[in-house]
């Protein structure tokens, strides 16, 4: 969550969007590059949250682990499933939905808590 990785993924979608000038009414100014850069880093922090809490309250491994299967099939199949899926204790994929939950609840806590009223 606050790793170099994160950060300049954040750093990069709020200069993309202070370009783009979305939304609006942050400006295309510093200040609104700052809350663009802070409202992905709270997204992601909301998100990584919500997701770590769900894996360890159902006893779901989230990560991706890379095909042993050696043919471009077992890779491209394993490369489509895994962000939908996880891994229970016996190591048997099951559907992925504290990642998915995650990921709605962080973008429904932005709409809802500082997003501009538009996005209602």
């Amino acid at each position: 969550m606050f790793g170099p990785t994160a950060l300049a993924k954040s750093a990069f979608s709020a200069g993309y969007f202070t370009w783009k000038n979305s939304p609006e009414e942050w400006g295309p100014t510093w200040r609104g590059a700052a809350k663009r850069f802070g409202s992905g880093v709270a997204k992601t922090v909301i998100r990584g949250t919500v997701t770590y809490g769900l894996e360890e309250s159902f006893k779901l491994d989230g990560h991706f682990y890379k095909s042993m299967d050696r043919s471009v099939g077992a890779k491209l199949r394993n490369a489509l499933i895994s962000p939908v899926t996880a891994r229970d204790r016996n190591g048997k994929r099951v559907f992925g939905f504290p990642r998915l939950i995650g990921t709605y609840t962080a973008a429904v806590v932005a709409v809802k808590w500082w997003y501009p009223a538009r996005y209602d």
